[in-house]
């Protein structure tokens, strides 16, 4: 069965890292990390801070339009056009074909991310002379965020259409960014409210957690047991996720 896995997703990879949309939005990636050069020389306050946080807000941006591209199309095409009929008439499980087709979305996304990650620490060195190796860790948490947000992805892309799973992917996104300020109402006055933000506080991914501003800035440093929780998490979704598609999969009517 890991053989087997292997292979869909090394095929999924392949496959990912050959479509033209996908490797488009990569080099408008690319375009917009040099396109720092603008905006840093217009800007009033430190020229690296300035190449720094459009480089990095340029991977964010990339790698959140690869993943809701990428994972809303991921099972959803083939099953639209009746290629998994053809997979499956080999000795492939259901759950197999849906946990490698999901690790294989998740080498892909962490391949181009960390390829504009590279793309930009060597930039930021051309421009301004120093290394800054941050940029990695800083890449390393968006990669988690895109982790949590494939998995919901690939998961609504079992029960709906793609554009439907790309608008839900966009406000998991935008409601996990925020979910702290749901702490806002744990203190009101109406029950009802506090209930049914502590109930969206924790069912939502906490996004903002993995924000990589602080460390950036250099205002915090990240302890070895608190990376692990934050991977540890993000697997934890992973399992969840490939849990619930497989069981989709597996109940849905193919044919």
């Amino acid at each position: 069965m890991i053989r087997r896995a292997f292979w869909v997703s090394a095929a999924t990879i392949a496959e990912l890292l050959k479509d033209r949309t996908i490797a488009g939005v990569f080099f408008v990636g690319v375009a917009m990390i040099f396109g720092g050069y603008v905006v840093a020389e217009m800007a009033v306050v430190e020229r690296m801070k300035m190449f720094v946080d459009t480089g990095v807000g340029a991977v964010f941006v990339a790698g959140v339009f690869i993943t809701l591209m990428a994972g809303s199309n991921l099972l959803g095409r083939e099953i639209r056009d009746k290629e998994i009929l053809c997979t499956l008439s080999k000795p492939l499980p259901r759950p197999v074909w849906v946990v490698g087709k999901t690790l294989g979305l998740l080498v892909a996304v962490a391949i181009l991310i960390f390829s504009l990650a590279t793309v930009l620490l060597f930039y930021l060195k051309f421009q301004t002379n120093v290394w800054k190796p941050e940029i990695f860790l800083a890449c390393f948490f968006i990669y988690l965020e895109m982790v949590i947000l494939c998995n919901y992805i690939v998961l609504f892309s079992c029960v709906t259409t793609q554009y439907l799973s790309v608008f839900s992917g966009i406000l998991i996104l935008l409601a996990g960014g925020m979910a702290d300020d749901l702490k806002i109402y744990w203190d009101s006055a109406s029950p009802l409210a506090q209930g049914m933000s502590r109930l969206l506080y924790y069912a939502l991914p906490n996004l903002g957690a993995y924000s990589p501003g602080p460390v950036l800035s250099g205002s915090v440093s990240v302890p070895a047991n608190l990376l692990f929780a934050m991977v540890f998490s993000a697997a934890m979704y992973v399992v969840v996720a490939v849990t619930l598609s497989a069981l989709v999969i597996r109940k849905k009517e193919l044919a």
